[in-house]
């Protein structure tokens, strides 16, 4: 498989890859702006469709919300944007690994507040660039595509600062460039905090 220009080799992939996230977190960190959660996540499970039997993935995530707004009556309708990393592994050996790089636009419907937790539902769909159109036996048509997850979460702590969720996600490019079998991570867990 021929790399692309712009990706180091695997090592220096990785030390590239880990001091620019810490810039960026730092960075983000340090700007004043309405909203700062950052959320960690790990997620795994078979690769839905075709390859159900034949590939399973894993995904690890880092993401970062830095604006949000409630609306509607009682403001239980919640609109976020955040930006995300995710790395997405499958235990297949070709084509077993991918990065992939996303703006995340998610709405929330809050449930009614209990008295240690306040728990939600919410759906992402996060316009994205891979750095590989393959992962494992799946290939899309091509290296942008969707970064969606329908999650549960609530938020929990003595002023709510953090954050549980389970969440299913699926990434495919809305069919605009076949083919598009897309990959799945079907159980993934992010832990995250507000600052």
């Amino acid at each position: 498989m021929k790399r692309i220009a712009f990706f180091p080799p695997s090592k220096a992939k990785s030390q590239h890859l880990t001091r620019s996230l810490a810039w960026l977190c730092l960075t983000l960190l340090s700007v004043e702006l309405p909203a700062k959660q950052l959320n960690i996540g790990v997620g795994y499970g078979p690769q839905v469709g075709a390859n159900v039997e034949r590939q399973n993935n894993a995904v690890f995530d880092l993401s970062y919300t830095f604006w949000d707004c409630r609306f509607g009556e009682n403001e239980r309708w919640q609109l976020l944007l955040g930006v995300g990393y995710s790395h997405l592994v499958s235990d297949v050996e070709q084509n077993s690994e991918v990065d992939v790089y996303s703006l995340l636009p998610t709405i929330r419907y809050n449930l009614k507040a209990r008295d240690s937790f306040d728990p939600y539902f919410g759906f992402t769909a996060g316009p994205s660039i891979m750095s590989s159109n393959k992962l494992g036996y799946q290939e899309q048509g091509s290296r942008f595509l969707f970064n969606d997850f329908i999650s549960f979460g609530a938020y929990f702590g003595e002023y709510r600062q953090w954050e549980l969720s389970f969440s299913w996600r699926h990434l495919s490019n809305a069919d605009l460039l076949p083919p598009n079998p897309g990959f799945d991570v079907p159980f993934s867990l992010s832990l995250g905090r507000k600052f």
